[in-house]
Formats: C-alpha cells, sequence, structure tokens
C-alpha cells in the first residue's frame, strides 16, 4: 500500500519506518498520558475519546490512496490510530475496578482479549 503510494522504493522504506515509529511514539505518550486524563476526568470518558480519535486514524489511513493520494496520509493516520491502541491498558484498568470478584475479572478479561483476537482477523485475511 506504501509503495503504491510512494514515488520510489527508497521513499516508501523511509516511509514505513517513519510509520512504525510515529505510531509507537503516540502509543507512549498517550499511554502514559491517558492514566492522568483517567484521573482527572474518568475512565469511561477517556476511553471513549481514545476510541474516536482511533476511528478518524483509520478513516485517514483508509483514504490515503483517495481522495488524499499521499503515502504521508498513511503516516499521519497511523500515528493517530497509536492513541487508539493505548486504550488496552486503560480497559484493563477499568475492568479491575468495575468486576466484584476474582472470577468475573477474569472473565472480562478473557472477554477483552478474544475481542483484540477477533478484530485482528479481517486485517490478517486482506493482506
Amino acid at each position: 500500500y506504501i509503495q503504491s503510494l510512494a514515488s520510489s522504493d527508497d521513499q516508501a522504506s523511509l516511509i514505513l519506518s517513519i510509520v512504525i515509529s510515529c505510531s509507537a511514539f503516540t502509543q507512549v505518550v498517550v499511554g502514559i498520558s491517558s492514566g492522568f486524563l483517567a484521573k482527572r476526568y474518568s475512565m469511561k470518558y477517556v476511553i471513549f475519546v481514545l476510541q474516536l480519535i482511533g476511528m478518524v486514524g483509520i478513516l485517514v489511513y483508509a483514504f490515503s490512496g483517495w481522495p488524499i493520494g499521499s503515502a504521508w496520509g498513511i503516516v499521519i493516520g497511523r500515528s493517530i490510530c497509536g492513541a487508539n491502541t493505548a486504550v488496552v491498558g486503560l480497559s484493563l484498568a477499568y475492568v479491575s475496578t468495575i468486576a466484584k470478584d476474582q472470577a468475573e475479572r477474569g472473565t472480562l478479561i478473557a472477554n477483552i482479549r478474544a475481542v483484540t483476537i477477533v478484530a485482528a482477523i479481517p486485517s490478517s485475511i486482506m493482506s
């Protein structure tokens, strides 16, 4: 996908490196700050906002070919998606606060893990 939008193989390689780095950097920054934001507001609110931000990032990433028409749209979209991946830790913390006992906590965490695995299947099939 990157190679189809880049003007050369060297540019595609550079953009791929930047995509991976920016996404990880955003995940670290948002992951650290999400705890502070959850303390100031609420975990539900922060999780909801991060999910919305992640959807915007996915749309930017998806529309990089058309109408954006630039490989740099992939960089921007994946960087924004990094905020969405930071929500996993906050979700696990939220589960631990709402669960009444250890069995319920284990079930809820297993459900979160199952959803994450199932959510990755479409991207595996499409690539």
